[in-house]
Order: structure tokens, then C-alpha cells, then sequence
């Protein structure tokens, strides 16, 4: 047996990646969450202290995620308060 035949055997038996089901919330990272929204990570976390932005929906000691869908909810939100101006 050649090396190409070992090759091909090994990854034959190599299991794809674990992915997590299609149903499962997507966790955004405090710097993702600013990222989408076009600003910085301290005022990110003012909006948050004040109120005007909602609190993370996973805290595990120094870990916090927001469900992708708070986000895009507030967003939303944000865009009828507007009227879809974005802000002009």
C-alpha cells in the first residue's frame, strides 16, 4: 500500500466537525455585538448600564453573550423607533 492509499484511508475514517444544531441560538461575543452595531465596546456597555441597550442574555462569571436575536431584535426595534432613517 502506498503513502496516497494510507492518506486516503485516514481520512476516510476522520469523523466531520461537531456543529451545533441548526435550532441553537448563535452567542455573540461582547466585540461582535459592537461590531454590528457600528460603535465601540465602552459605549456598548454605557448603553447597557443606562439601559438603552439590553443586558447580556448569558453571563458565566467573566463570560457574556447576547442571543443573536436580542440584537437583531433591538435593532429592529431601533429602526421603527426611526422610521428607517438610520439615524438622519
Amino acid at each position: 500500500m502506498n503513502t496516497n492509499d494510507q492518506n486516503a484511508q485516514r481520512e476516510e475514517r476522520r469523523s466531520p466537525p461537531k456543529r451545533p444544531p441548526m435550532d441553537a441560538p448563535v452567542l455573540l461575543r461582547p466585540e461582535e455585538v459592537a461590531r454590528r452595531l457600528n460603535i465601540g465596546g465602552r459605549t456598548m456597555w454605557r448603553w447597557v448600564a443606562e439601559g438603552t441597550f439590553p443586558s447580556p442574555d448569558l453571563r458565566q462569571g467573566r463570560v457574556v453573550r447576547w442571543k443573536r436575536e436580542t440584537v437583531d431584535a433591538w435593532l429592529e426595534g431601533r429602526c421603527s423607533e426611526n422610521g428607517g432613517q438610520n439615524g438622519k
